[in-house]
């Protein structure tokens, strides 16, 4: 068996076939459940990581694209850097690695991910900090810890089993936010994600 650093070398791993993560072969061919609530309207912090949460296990692209910021960066863990990953990587990388990682069909000889179930663990309740970034030091950004877990299950290509991610114990990722709308009517976007792994920052 072999262990993943982080949900962001499962999401490489997925594009380009590198295979350090926990391989456990079990049968998976339950379709996704659609989740028939209504999506909110990104008023508040906690909308953003409800629309990560669902976006993955519901695989809708659409709904992902929609809550990143334009300037969105995605920063990898130490683990993953080590492992021969890029230290970040922006929007547009971001939704070609998830537009794959969501297709109901196989895309091109990347393995078929039949199953996505995501949880970011917040519902217990998340503290936001506030920030002043330095690429926007006239903005108020916020940004919260929480833990995640994930399961995603896929059928490599001509595999007869499949395979199912999972992510290190106790990895906790880090979520920042800006708004995008006004004071009265916000409307909260990511702008930053940072995978801190399992052995925090």
């Amino acid at each position: 068996m072999w262990k993943t650093r982080s949900i962001l070398l499962v999401l490489a791993a997925t594009v380009a076939l590198t295979s350090s993560c926990i391989f456990d072969p079990k049968p998976s061919d339950t379709p996704p459940v659609e989740n028939q609530d209504p999506w909110p309207d990104l008023s508040t912090k906690e909308d953003v990581l409800y629309y990560v949460q669902r976006a993955y296990s519901e695989r809708k692209p659409n709904k992902y694209e929609q809550v990143l910021d334009g300037g969105f960066i995605n920063f990898l863990s130490d683990g993953d850097v080590n492992n021969g990953l890029p230290e970040q990587w922006d929007r547009q990388q971001e939704l070609a690695i998830t537009d794959n990682l969501f297709s109901p069909t196989r895309v091109g000889d990347l393995p078929l991910v039949k199953s996505i179930d995501m949880d970011v663990q917040y519902e217990s309740g998340v503290s936001w900090v506030e920030v002043i970034p330095s690429s926007a030091p006239t903005e108020k950004w916020y940004t919260a810890t929480a833990f995640y877990f994930f399961q995603i299950t896929v059928q490599p290509e001509g595999a007869t089993e499949d395979l199912t991610y999972y992510p290190d114990l106790n990895s906790k990722a880090q979520f920042t936010v800006r708004n995008t709308g006004t004071d009265a009517e916000p409307v909260w976007k990511l702008v930053e994600f940072r995978d801190l792994g399992a052995g925090g920052s």
